[in-house]
């Protein structure tokens, strides 16, 4: 569980709640402009205060959607880890389209989720997914704090 403090703490896996946050802090949004956005989450009571303001927030920039649960409601299961395809894909959103580029051509390309598709291609083609781990994306793995912060630190 996580809470906020002043360490970075880099081998922690980076929950929902928590990557909205380091985006949103990173993106340097003001969040006080999203305190009025009515979450559609069947868990928002879940998300923690310190993350409330910045999933608003990212939820209005069309950034993090959440996902549905079995019966098709919109959840965000704030405290779940984060797929690294979930986190390339809000950073790929982050990003102006209009560019050319190819397929990324991992190892284990493959395994790479359709909705995330994307946003990984666009990321490779910018150099901000290198494929490290022997040529491998791992896509559906977890992430850390420092692997978010190393694809912070090359988006821009």
């Amino acid at each position: 569980v996580f809470s906020p403090s002043d360490r970075f703490n880099p081998g922690t896996k980076v929950s929902n709640e928590m990557a909205a946050t380091m985006l949103s802090r990173y993106l340097g949004v003001d969040t006080s402009l999203y305190e009025s956005v009515t979450l559609p989450y069947g868990d928002t009571k879940k998300i923690a205060s310190w993350a409330l303001p910045h999933v608003k927030a990212m939820y209005a920039l069309g950034i993090m959607g959440g996902s549905v649960d079995a019966k098709g409601n919109p959840m965000l299961y704030p405290q779940n880890n984060c797929s690294r395809a979930q986190i390339m894909t809000i950073l790929g959103r982050t990003l102006e389209r209009g560019y050319a580029y190819a397929p990324c051509t991992f190892a284990d390309s493959g395994k790479i989720p359709a909705w995330a598709r994307d946003h990984i291609d666009l990321l490779t083609s910018f150099g901000v997914i290198t494929g490290g781990d022997g040529g491998k994306v791992n896509p559906l793995g977890t992430i850390t704090r420092a692997e978010f912060a190393a694809l912070l630190y090359r988006m821009y």
